[in-house]
């Protein structure tokens, strides 16, 4: 048996030897852990520049008690509907028509709204307006399909029945799918990166922070001081720790190794550990920062200060003079995608 480093709680992997480093996170004290498949079985070490988390938070203060009661909060998150579900599986299916893909969207109201609100969208539209499944599928093409219909299935996490928090968390959906876009756009740009999690990656890469928030203003029935009436705070808190618990929720969604480091290191991707991962960090990383500078940033509104002077472009073989054009050349774009899959 694997042991947590900080805490001695059990590591359970269903891994096995010789695969890459893998990013866990314990459900007992939190932390995350960084673990390697070995003949003699799993071994599990820190971060090397992670300290244990309890360290950091007063016991009995309000944040400890608010990712305390994190592990209910994961068990009654939602699941991927039924119909996305096999929408985005038939995608991937080489026998699949597009006639057929059609017929299981057209089970899905809000899927099929939203596709064809893609395909009229002024990125895609001809002079006729498209009203048949069929022939938006063909006009927008599987690689858009499958991102639409994925978006559309993480789009009820961002909702909430706190009137005073639908702004933010709307601009945090609009900020995901402008994520989501860029990180597709610079993968065709650079490659290297298995482009079936690009999109998703960027779309899951604040998930910590919608769950916060939701966890925060509607669901944890502790004391939560001044967070609910103080925005400012609010966000100082959910920034700190929302790339603990993405990794949280991205283990728990069992979305790959791959999500969950881009999903933990996405806000530091200098502190992603050497190997396989390190690309698709960058990118994520990369795509997140470029979603600020266009205008659909999150919290601090402001570009990020080393856009400009991007170690993560860099590693990926890119210019960082590149990026003002590539800036310029995905706004119309993802404004169709905002426009089209972004009121919550």
């Amino acid at each position: 048996m694997t042991t947590c480093p900080f805490c001695g709680d059990e590591v359970p992997s269903r891994k096995t030897p010789g695969e890459p480093p893998f990013l866990r996170a314990c459900r007992k004290c939190l932390n995350p852990i960084l673990a390697y498949p070995a003949d003699e079985g799993l071994v599990a070490e820190p971060l090397s520049d992670s300290r244990d988390i309890r360290e950091d938070i007063a016991p009995g203060s309000v944040v400890a008690g608010i990712l305390a009661s994190l592990g209910k909060e994961f068990d009654s998150l939602p699941v991927l509907p039924e119909i996305p579900q096999r929408i985005l599986g038939m995608v991937h299916d080489p026998l699949m028509s597009l006639s057929e893909l059609a017929q299981v969207m057209s089970k899905d109201a809000v899927v099929s709204v939203k596709i064809l609100k893609m395909a009229n969208s002024a990125f895609y539209s001809s002079i006729q307006e498209i009203r048949n499944l069929n022939v938006a599928c063909a006009r927008l093409g599987l690689r858009v399909i499958a991102n639409t219909v994925c978006a559309v299935a993480n789009a009820n996490l961002y909702r909430t029945t706190v009137p005073q928090f639908r702004e933010m968390m709307q601009r945090l959906w609009q900020h995901s799918l402008a994520t989501a876009h860029c990180a597709d756009e610079l993968g065709l740009r650079v490659g290297g990166v298995d482009k079936n999690v690009l999109f998703e990656g960027g779309l899951v890469h604040d998930i910590g922070k919608a769950v916060l928030v939701d966890l925060i203003t509607v669901k944890y029935k502790g004391s939560v001081g001044r967070l609910r009436q103080t925005p400012e705070l609010l966000l100082k808190v959910v920034q700190k720790y929302h790339a603990l618990v993405g990794l949280h929720v991205a283990q728990h969604w069992n979305l790959g190794s791959d999500l969950c480091f881009s999903t933990y290191f996405h806000d530091s991707p200098d502190s992603c550990p050497p190997g396989d991962m390190e690309r698709l960090v960058d990118l994520v990383a990369l795509a997140n920062a470029i979603a600020h500078a266009i205008g659909y940033g999150f919290g601090d509104d402001a570009q990020p200060s080393w856009l400009g002077d991007s170690a993560a472009a860099r590693r990926l073989g890119m210019d960082p003079g590149e990026l003002p054009a590539i800036c310029d050349g995905v706004k119309d774009h993802v404004a169709t995608l905002v426009d089209a899959l972004g009121a919550l």
